[in-house]
């Protein structure tokens, strides 16, 4: 018997083999996935490092490698 489930793009995106169907983006509202820096951690350079990366080209190219569109 046919087996579905429903998973983000991003954990099939780099495997081949299955089928897949994405949901155009117009059948829903914008998943919005954000990154904050918390009072914890905002004398740590590494974490401040680590938000003007996300901000980046080289992080953008690897957000769109597993599905998911940038910027916005």
């Amino acid at each position: 018997m046919p087996s579905l489930g429903l998973v983000a793009l991003s954990q099939t995106a780099t495997t081949d083999g299955g089928s897949r169907w994405i949901v155009p983006a117009e059948y829903h509202a914008p998943i919005r996935q954000d990154a904050v820096l918390l009072k914890t951690g905002e004398s740590s350079d590494t974490a401040k490092a680590f938000l003007v990366f996300l901000k980046g080209p080289e992080a953008a190219k690897i957000i769109e490698k597993y599905g998911y569109a940038s910027g916005g």
